[in-house]
C-alpha cells in the first residue's frame, strides 16, 4: 500500500477493511537488494533500494521506506509512517504512527518522533518531537506557521 501520505494509506486500508479485506492479504514490497527478516517488516509496507535494516528493527504495517534509509539497531517504525530518501535513524529511535521524516534527515539515538509529526528535510533531530508537530532545522526546532 503506497498511496501518498500515511493518512491516505490509512484511509484506504480502513475502507478496504470495511469491505472485508483481511489485513494479511497485503504484501510486503521489498527491493531484492535489501537484507531483511520477514518478521521485521509488516504487511503493506514498501522498502526501496539501498535501505539498511540492522539488528532488532521493527517496521509496522503500511510503512514506506524510500531509497537509502538507514535503520540502526532497536528501531521501531509504527504503521503508516513515511521515511523519505536518505533518512538515518540512530539506535533505539521510535517513529510514531503516521509520522513523516523528510529527505536526508537524521535522528539521534534514543529519540522519539511522535505520531503524525513531521520532521523537515535535512533536519537533525536531537530531542523528542511531540505528536502532531512540525520541526525543521539543524538542530531541529518547532516551526510556527502563521494563519493566513
Amino acid at each position: 500500500m503506497c498511496a501518498g501520505s500515511g493518512a491516505a494509506r490509512q484511509h484506504v486500508v480502513e475502507r478496504l477493511a470495511l469491505l472485508g479485506v483481511d489485513p494479511q492479504r497485503y504484501v510486503r514490497v521489498v527491493d531484492p537488494g535489501v537484507r531483511w527478516a520477514p518478521w521485521a517488516v509488516g504487511p503493506g509496507s514498501v522498502v526501496l533500494a539501498g535501505t539498511t535494516l540492522t539488528a532488532d528493527v521493527e517496521v509496522d504495517d503500511h510503512v514506506v521506506l524510500m531509497p537509502h534509509v538507514t535503520l540502526t539497531h532497536d528501531v521501531v517504525v509504527e504503521s503508516f509512517a513515511t521515511l523519505c530518501a536518505g533518512v538515518s535513524l540512530g539506535g533505539g529511535v521510535r517513529v510514531g504512527a503516521g509520522a513523516v521524516i523528510g529527505m536526508n534527515a537524521s535522528v539521534r539515538e534514543g529519540v522519539r518522533v511522535g505520531a503524525d509529526a513531521v520532521l523537515g528535510m535535512g533536519s537533525v533531530l536531537l530531542e523528542d518531537l511531540p505528536p502532531g508537530q512540525t520541526w525543521a532545522g539543524v538542530p531541529a526546532r518547532p516551526l510556527h506557521v502563521e494563519a493566513r
